[in-house]
């Protein structure tokens, strides 16, 4: 952790058991001895002289030692030494790719039906640089990973698009790319999605959580020491790769201020968020890139990724994507967003070819999640769950207030059919209180609208009042 006192080097600690050997060697106490690393009248044993000199020293000065013998115990124990930093690069790249080689075809819907390889789901998508100096046409990135490469210590790049456009599905590519050996190879990629952190997490248990949770190759000291200042390696590149910078709201979070450049890191930084934060942060980054969804024939392409590489499911994509060109150019204007693509092609499906418009494509999604659960909209709860959930989307998008349920209400309706997941909890009077938040901004916009609608066409005393509070705190 940066700023983090070691007392021991953790990557020689990990091999005390080797020194305590060597130590038996006169010739190897000898060459510690010349090299001023122990004293010559020492009265220790072999393993208070590890404890308290050889695992203390720097990693270039035991190396010395070692690269003094020819014999193939010294030489074995230099080059793992030496190898520590680019065995943990590997160690951390076949992680990644057993945690990320399958991946949810619908972001939010949780069943192995709807898994698919990644290699299937990575439909190219335009990013383009935000310069004022060239057309949007010259300055698209072919694969999407070229700013990757020239990437140093310390520079910062701000990926922005709006929601649904595939900023998330762009870091997994960049994470798939790194893995695969395509790009950054010596380099230590590291995700976070910042919508998951909690306040109790440190630094560091964001890491190892969101990367090495379960995984006991790698000693998270060493990870600690590779992110910390104190390091001997600098010429070590890793890249904080952070997903979601509009969903992280905990000002006190050393992520927050990375993002911000309130806290200083050595390491590279790509962050990933909704369009409006740019001119929060345009001026503390060095590249800026805005991803601008797809092209006619990636459309295509993504409803493709739906159906699947059945022949039958094939004939329905295509004939999918000729029915939004003839008849609904104006839907399929929409699909240049990945989102709305596959919830599109989901759709179509789920409702025997049967489709209505932009707008009711949300609506579509929702009720098919809650018919999963048996809610159905004769069902008595149903009007129930849309108006708890609509009040406390809208208050939270106007004024900011915490979107907080009890562990009943989410229990009864499975979290919102999948829809929210939990953030924190925390006790109110008698009864417990968990803060949530949902998959996507776009279900929680979704429940806001319904929310408005709702009251302003049905509680007529109502109206004036949301009027005002939207004037007043949306607008304003």
């Amino acid at each position: 952790m940066e700023g983090m006192k070691f007392e021991t080097n953790p990557i020689l600690n990990q091999y005390r058991n080797s020194f305590e050997e060597l130590l038996n060697e006169p010739e190897f106490v000898n060459n510690l001895i010349s090299k001023e690393i122990i004293l010559s009248n020492h009265n220790y044993n072999s393993t208070n002289l590890v404890n308290n000199h050889l695992i203390k020293c720097k990693l270039v000065d035991i190396l010395n030692v070692l690269l003094d013998f020819q014999s193939p115990g010294y030489q074995r124990l230099f080059w793992n030494i030496k190898s520590t930093w680019k065995n943990l690069v590997e160690e951390m790249k076949k992680l990644t790719l057993q945690r990320i080689s399958t991946l949810p075809k619908i972001p939010f819907i949780n069943d192995k039906t709807n898994l698919d390889s990644i290699d299937n789901i990575m439909t190219p998508i335009k990013i383009v640089y935000e310069s004022k100096q060239c057309s949007r046409e010259k300055c698209i990135l072919t694969c999407g990973n070229e700013f990757m490469e020239g990437l140093e210590n310390s520079n910062r790049v701000f990926i922005f698009g709006e929601a649904g456009i595939g900023k998330t599905y762009h870091c997994y590519k960049i994470l798939n790319d790194w893995a695969c050996g395509l790009i950054c190879q010596d380099s230590l990629l590291l995700s976070i999605k910042l919508g998951q952190i909690s306040k109790s997490e440190t630094f560091t248990d964001v890491i190892f959580n969101h990367n090495l949770v379960d995984n006991i190759n790698i000693q998270r000291d060493i990870l600690d020491y590779y992110l910390s200042e104190e390091c001997e390696d600098k010429a070590r590149k890793i890249v904080f790769l952070l997903d979601g910078a509009d969903e992280l709201g905990i000002k006190e979070s050393r992520f927050y201020k990375i993002i911000h450049k309130i806290h200083y890191t050595p390491h590279a930084v790509v962050v990933w968020s909704r369009t409006y934060k740019l001119e929060e942060v345009r001026k503390t980054y060095d590249t800026l890139l805005e991803i601008i969804g797809f092209g006619n024939e990636q459309k295509r392409d993504d409803v493709d990724i739906y159906s699947g590489d059945d022949k039958q499911q094939t004939l329905q994509s295509v004939e999918l994507f000729n029915f939004l060109k003839v008849d609904r150019q104006d839907l399929l204007e929409f699909c240049q967003y990945p989102l709305i693509a596959v919830l599109t092609a989901a759709v179509w499906e789920r409702r025997g070819k049967s489709i209505k418009d932009f707008y009711n494509i949300s609506e579509d999604v929702v009720d098919i999640l809650f018919q999963k659960i048996n809610i159905s909209k004769d069902n008595p709860n149903y009007e129930i769950f849309y108006k708890e959930f609509g009040l406390k989307s809208f208050n939270n998008l106007s004024n900011g207030e915490p979107m907080t349920t009890t562990q009943q209400f989410l229990h009864s309706t499975n979290n919102l059919a999948g829809l929210i997941t939990t953030t924190s909890y925390s006790y109110s009077r008698c009864e417990e209180e968990i803060s949530f938040r949902f998959i996507h901004h776009l279900f929680q916009e979704y429940f806001a609208a319904k929310y408005l609608i709702y009251d302003l066409l049905n509680e007529q005393k109502s109206r004036q009042h949301l009027l005002l509070k939207i004037s007043t705190e949306i607008l304003i």
